[in-house]
Order: structure tokens, then C-alpha cells, then sequence
């Protein structure tokens, strides 16, 4: 019996193993189309820093609205992406684009916060639109905003909120949340979940701690054997449903829970609800929308840059994808109650801030129990 458990045991790292090096051999290669000028350059440029262009998720989002822009005004348009993850790869991704002729660099993404604050100051000319992040000068160890550059901020703490409160309204009591890479982003939609899943079993009258959550980040952005594992192991078990707030690597939760009958993923920051009928909703942040405002603002000439702009519920720009949902018992009624009370300021959700080392601390609420597994 022991020799067969340690056959078992061997072969499933091996198809693991097998599994990770099949997906990273795929990596970086896409089939998005692009538009360039006789030289390879482009006009619109969009910047990829971790994983693939072509999540699924975020950053494909994202590019599909730059290429929609151009193609709707007759531009040029590519996308870069460095050869490692470090700054000055980055910083050098950005300077091929340039060189090549961009006028307009998109970079969504926590990591763009250096490299863009460097290339900001070097190209006047540019215009940068940073997403999730803002041009950061580790000199003078503060946040800087070129009159050249607009960062799009969310509060992806309300798009956790909602996700949470509508899985618990729905019935589920045995909950998972995995995070691509710890990054604030990540963090503040897994707060913002927890929130609303304690807020969400308070209004049901259940009892204290009666919700189980078990909660990690899986290290990457991207698809792979390992976390669909990871994932089926969560499946396996207890877990009903599982925020997967996690890029490409959501791709692998969705695998995972279409082996399972009532197991199920909600999406993130796209309506993600074609990738899998395993999706019951995803929750939204338009970075879509607000990426093509920011170029429409640029070649309309009513571009303002050296500022932020913060996207929240009561924007419209935060929100739970209902239209193509799968839930049975939250209703659309229940969702609109819950946007107006949050857009009339009677829920207030909080967020993590940069300073905050130690997350655990804030996961400890009255109707949750949370397993953080790092």
C-alpha cells in the first residue's frame, strides 16, 4: 500500500513538473493582433511588466481597448514587453517603444510606478497613462506626477466588497480567495472580500465565525499546472467558491472547478463569465473605460495630466458583472440595494494602505474565520 501512495505521490509531481514547463514555454507568445508603421513602430504603445498580454483578464482588457481606440481612429498601435522582471528592463522596454516612434505609452501595472517615473521627466513630449499604480522616485522616496502623465487608480477594495457580500447572500459558506502576487491591488480586492462576506453573513443573522475562508496568493499572474492543482486540492475539499483575483492564473481556478459539480470562480476586473460557466460573476474594475476617456482626452486636446484620477462604486466605474452572472438566489434587486448604500456613503469599506506590513492583522472579523496560507 505505502509503495503504491509513493507511486501516486511521484507521478503527480512529475505531471506537475511536466504541467509548469508546457505553460512556460507558452509564455509571451500571443496572437493579439497589432497595427504598426512600415518600421515596426507604433503610435499607441502598451507595456506588459508580469505575465502575458493575453490573460484573459486585466491587461488583455486593457489592450483590447488600445487596439479598439486605434483602429476606431486610424493609429498605430503595439504592445512591449521586457525581457525580465526589473526596472531597468522595464525602463528599457519603454525607450524601444519610444524610439520607435510611440507618442502615447499605456502601462497597467503596480511595477510601472519607477520605470515610468524616470522615462516621465526624459520624454516631455510622451504621454503616459499608468494603471494601478503612480510614478514613484525612490530619491526623494515620494509618489510623482508629471504634467505629461495621469495615473487611473480604483478602489478595488469596493470591487472585493461586492464580490464577497454576493457570495455569501447567495448561500455559500465555505469561501477561498487567491491572489496572483501580493501586490496592493491584490490585497485591497481580498480585504474588500472579506468585508463583504462578514457584512454579508451579519445581515443574513448568521451565527459568529460561521464562514470559513481560506486564503493565499499563488506568486504569480500566470496559468499553470501548480495552481489549477492548487485549486482542485481547495475544490477537493470544502470550498464552494473561490475569488480569483489573479490574472491569467484565474484561467487555471476555472479549470480546476469545472471538475466539480456546485463549485464555482468569480471573476475579476473583466466580465470573465465566457472563460468558464464555472464563472457565477466577476468583479469589475473598468480600467477599459477608463483608459479610452484618457485617449479620447488626449487627441480631443482636453488631456490634464500631472494628477490621479480615483475610480470608485458611486463612479460607475466599480461593479459587479450581473447581466451574464450565474447566481440563483442573489438577486438583482439585492445588488442594486447594496450599490445605493455604498454610493450613499452608509457602508464604508476600508482598504490597506502602503504602510501596512502585516495583513493577517486585519483579516480578524466577528462572521469570518480565515485560514491564511502562505
Amino acid at each position: 500500500m505505502r509503495k503504491k501512495l509513493f507511486i501516486f505521490s511521484l507521478l503527480s509531481i512529475i505531471l506537475i513538473i511536466v504541467g509548469v514547463c508546457s505553460y512556460n514555454n507558452t509564455k509571451k507568445q500571443s496572437k493579439l493582433k497589432v497595427n504598426t508603421d512600415a518600421n515596426g513602430g507604433a503610435e499607441i504603445a502598451m507595456l506588459i511588466d508580469l505575465g502575458n498580454i493575453d490573460d484573459k483578464s486585466f491587461k488583455q482588457g486593457i489592450f483590447d481597448t488600445v487596439s479598439e481606440f486605434a483602429q476606431k481612429n486610424g493609429k498605430t498601435y503595439n504592445y512591449y514587453i521586457p525581457e525580465e522582471k526589473s526596472d531597468y528592463s522595464v525602463t528599457k522596454s519603454i525607450e524601444k517603444a519610444i524610439d520607435s516612434g510611440a507618442k502615447i505609452i499605456v502601462a497597467p501595472g503596480y511595477w510601472f510606478k519607477r520605470p515610468i517615473d524616470l522615462v516621465q521627466h526624459r520624454h516631455k513630449d510622451v504621454k503616459f497613462i499608468i494603471i494601478d499604480t503612480t510614478p514613484y522616485c525612490e530619491d526623494i522616496k515620494m509618489y510623482t506626477i508629471a504634467e505629461n502623465t495621469v495615473a487611473i487608480l480604483f478602489s478595488d477594495q469596493e470591487a472585493g466588497y461586492l464580490a464577497g457580500y454576493a457570495v455569501v447572500m447567495e448561500g455559500f459558506k465555505n469561501i477561498g480567495f487567491m491572489g496572483g502576487i501580493k501586490l496592493p491591488s491584490v490585497e485591497n480586492f481580498g480585504y474588500g472580500y472579506i468585508q463583504g462576506i462578514n457584512d454579508a453573513a451579519k445581515k443574513k443573522g448568521l451565527g459568529k465565525k460561521s464562514i470559513k475562508l481560506k486564503y493565499t496568493y499563488l506568486g504569480s499572474f500566470e496559468e499553470s499546472a501548480e495552481h489549477e492543482y492548487v485549486a482542485s486540492s481547495w475544490f477537493a475539499g470544502d470550498i464552494q467558491v473561490i475569488f480569483a483575483c489573479a490574472g491569467q492564473a484565474g484561467l487555471s481556478v476555472m479549470k480546476s472547478a469545472e471538475k466539480y459539480k456546485d463549485k464555482y470562480v468569480v471573476g475579476v476586473d473583466i466580465d470573465q463569465s465566457s472563460q468558464s460557466e464555472k464563472v457565477i460573476t466577476s468583479a469589475i474594475k473598468d480600467s477599459k473605460r477608463a483608459v479610452y476617456e484618457e485617449l479620447e482626452k488626449i487627441y480631443g486636446g482636453n488631456f490634464k495630466g500631472g494628477k490621479y484620477a480615483k475610480y470608485e462604486v458611486k463612479d460607475g466605474y466599480i461593479y459587479l458583472e450581473m447581466k451574464n452572472a450565474r447566481f440563483k438566489n442573489f438577486s438583482k434587486e439585492q445588488y442594486d440595494e447594496l450599490v445605493r448604500e455604498i454610493k450613499d456613503g452608509n457602508i464604508q469599506i476600508k482598504k490597506i494602505n502602503s504602510d501596512d506590513k502585516n495583513q493577517i492583522k486585519f483579516m480578524d472579523f466577528d462572521y469570518v474565520t480565515v485560514d491564511f496560507q502562505d
